[in-house]
């Protein structure tokens, strides 16, 4: 490891701040993160593929942890390969994670990942979309929309489904994403103002169903009812949804409610 770098590390214990030393020290100011870099000025001296792993990530280490090996499978998709290695980062940097680590892909999610698998997917969100660069540049326009939403994708290298989660966990606007297939719900994540959302996985909203193959990959904003969707105490607010179409069925929507009006308002 970098030995500057190293002592700068040596009594940090969290994921923001040990992201912060880092980016600071190695002055990365671009938002697509070189994580090369960085694995190698922290001690990790190879990201290599192996044909036959199986998991999703692996982490190996020396017996004193000062460098580490991370492997991922042959083939991938590249964005949720640079997911991977930032959370293999955060099991060789946070404090008391074991010294070598397999990770699925239920372990790279929140849904279902343990207590460490959880920090170290905090450590690759932070990492990949640091809060105060993402956030200057999630605020740049007023209003989210899918638009948006793809180039802070594209300008961070991130996956869709990170970026949204990423877009739920500092943003201050009521939204969420749901992610579907067929028209089938596979996961949703929404923003702490956002009414909380009715739909589970492998629910057929009529909406998702609706708009399921069709010709534009991005549908016009649409006005939704509550009904199906979110639980308020009134009818206030109004809700509305924007559907992008991916390849084999996927689609990604986000839903934007409106406190200040209602199903009602003429």
């Amino acid at each position: 490891m970098d030995r500057e770098l190293a002592i700068k590390l040596a009594d940090l214990g969290n994921a923001p701040a040990i992201v912060a030393c880092i980016l600071e020290h190695l002055n990365i100011k671009d938002p697509a993160i070189p994580l090369d870099r960085i694995a190698a000025a922290v001690g990790i001296s190879q990201i290599e593929r192996r044909p036959n792993l199986t998991c999703a990530g692996m982490l190996l280490t020396d017996p004193g942890r000062s460098s580490g090996v991370i492997a991922l499978p042959a083939c991938g998709d590249p964005r949720r390969e640079r997911y991977t290695i930032g959370h293999e980062i955060g099991h060789f940097l946070l404090p008391n994670h074991d010294r070598e680590a397999e990770c699925t892909r239920d372990d790279l999610s929140f849904a279902k990942s343990s207590a460490r698998e959880r920090e170290a997917n905090v450590f690759a969100a932070e990492l990949l979309m640091p809060r105060r660069m993402f956030l200057h540049r999630l605020n740049a326009k007023r209003d989210l929309d899918i638009a948006h939403f793809e180039q802070l994708a594209k300008e961070f290298e991130t996956s869709k489904e990170a970026t949204a989660r990423r877009i739920g966990e500092l943003s201050e606007a009521p939204l969420a994403f749901v992610f579907s297939k067929d028209g089938r719900v596979t996961s949703k994540t929404f923003s702490r103002s956002m009414p909380y959302l009715n739909v589970r996985k492998d629910d057929r909203p009529p909406y998702l169903t609706a708009v399921s193959g069709a010709g534009s990959s991005v549908s016009e904003w649409a006005e939704l009812g509550h009904a199906g969707w979110i639980s308020t105490r009134d009818d206030a607010g109004g809700l509305w949804a924007q559907t992008e179409q991916l390849a084999n069925g996927y689609a990604v929507t986000l839903l934007s409610f409106d406190p200040s009006t209602g199903d009602d308002e003429e």
